[in-house]
């Protein structure tokens, strides 16, 4: 999905309230008098700026804002209201704007991101959940804040898999109970854990063992794989995917590292803390490179135990793995009740074979702007409906704060930009129509 600033949105929505940046000339800003000689093509009179709001977007005073209280045509220069800034004689980008505060135009955008989802939303696909014996409910990552579509598959052997450049990727083979053959355990305990059955042994994945990984307090560790593949890797990209079991969010997370991987080390999303999680990442290989590190690693914090299983890595293909999913629909999906600092349930009416992979499709709602240098994952499609939904806001607040003609005017113009919004969702741009959506009561 692709992102865009906060205070590029900003400048859309503002041009058709009254909006121009131009660059600061002379001595630039002396106190409380800003200069630009710029602004004299845009405004020839004295006064025209005068009520306006100013915005610093470089330099010493950045992110400033202040009321204009004065222009004056002849130098290009502005009187400010309130504190004096600091004296800055370089040439800075400034943006002025009339009739709202930058900050009220974030504002209606914050609340226009909540009212329009989900039907403008980013949309999620999530691979890591793994199913568990007789369970039939499932807790959900935040990040999903409603679910279209569901799907179930299959990972493969981890030791069949004929692509895989990893040694004893399944965690089969052990020297002792504390030494995993091919794998170095850096800050972290680690022990072999053997399946049983009656009860069944849910901490190992597939096989008869897994890696069960402890690391201490204020520690951070990680479980490599060094790589010299006898496949080319040089300019190459490689993908990891291992399924870890962790019950701690956001600590662990697969990795790729080495001195001929760029940007070293790469790490992945971290796990969610919903039990077992497919946990992937891709790195480039340099030029001339021919090995790599890869496994996980866990962050300072706690004291945690997790566990690992079921290892892959290839190198080249674009498309990480071979997964066969296949579309169920007997579902539900239940949100969170108000508060929780979990995501809802999926609910399915009758229990899955252990350790299938679910692939949820489903949208969360787009980021809120807290900064100018906020990010914004909005595809292109999505910014014409955001942003139409944002100026009705804005227009709707100037009318309340107006009279007489005034007020008819941006009571029309809100109307005007309602109408645009609803024209875009309606010719499906930015649309998540779901596929199925249902609710169950807490």
């Amino acid at each position: 999905m692709a992102t865009t600033t906060w205070s590029s949105i900003r400048e859309d929505v503002a041009k058709d309230f009254g909006f121009i940046k131009v660059d600061t000339t002379g001595t630039s800003i002396d106190g409380t008098v800003i200069y630009s000689t710029n602004l004299q093509a845009y405004f020839p009179q004295d006064d025209a700026l005068n009520g306006w709001y100013i915005h610093i977007d470089a330099g010493t005073n950045q992110y400033e804002i202040r009321r204009i209280a004065d222009y004056e045509s002849s130098n290009g220069s502005i009187t400010i209201f309130g504190a004096a800034l600091t004296d800055d004689s370089t040439a800075r980008s400034i943006s002025l704007f009339r009739y709202v505060h930058p900050q009220i135009y974030r504002d209606n955008f914050n609340d226009a991101l909540r009212d329009i989802f989900p039907y403008v939303a980013k949309t999620i696909d999530l691979k890591t959940i793994s199913t568990g014996d007789d369970q039939t409910e499932y807790t959900l990552p935040t990040k999903l804040k409603r679910v279209h579509q569901v799907s179930i598959g299959s990972w493969p052997n981890a030791s069949n898999y004929a692509n895989n450049v990893l040694s004893n990727a399944d965690f089969e083979t052990w020297s002792n109970s504390t030494t995993c053959t091919s794998w170095s355990a850096s800050n972290l305990t680690i022990t072999q854990e053997s399946d049983t059955t009656s009860p069944n042994n849910y901490s190992v994945f597939a096989g008869s063992s897994s890696a069960k990984l402890q690391v201490a307090a204020s520690t951070a560790g990680s479980l490599l794989q060094a790589v010299t593949p006898s496949v080319g890797v040089e300019g190459t990209e490689v993908h990891l995917g291992l399924w870890v079991y962790c019950n701690t969010a956001d600590r662990v997370s697969a990795q790729i590292s080495g001195n001929d991987v760029t940007s070293t080390p790469v790490t992945g999303t971290a796990h969610a803390g919903l039990g077992w999680e497919l946990l992937e990442v891709s790195a480039f290989i340099d030029n001339n490179g021919t090995s790599f590190s890869a496994g996980l690693s866990v962050t300072s914090g706690t004291a945690i135990a997790f566990y690992c299983d079921e290892a892959i890595s290839i190198v080249g293909q674009s498309d990480q793995f071979t997964k066969h999913y296949t579309k169920i629909n007997w579902w539900d999906y239940a949100p969170p009740s108000e508060g929780a600092s979990t995501g809802g349930k999926l609910i399915f009416q009758n229990s899955l074979r252990s350790f299938q992979g679910l692939r949820i499709k489903g949208v969360d709602q787009l980021s809120e702007a807290s900064a100018d240098t906020s990010t914004i994952e909005v595809d292109t499609e999505q910014l014409e409906p955001i942003i139409d939904k944002t100026r009705q806001y804005v227009a709707e607040q100037l009318a309340t704060q107006s009279t007489g003609d005034q007020k008819s005017r941006w009571m029309t113009d809100a109307e005007r930009y309602r109408e645009k919004y609803e024209i875009a969702l309606n010719i499906g741009r930015g649309l998540n129509r779901p596929k199925k959506n249902l609710t169950l009561p807490m």
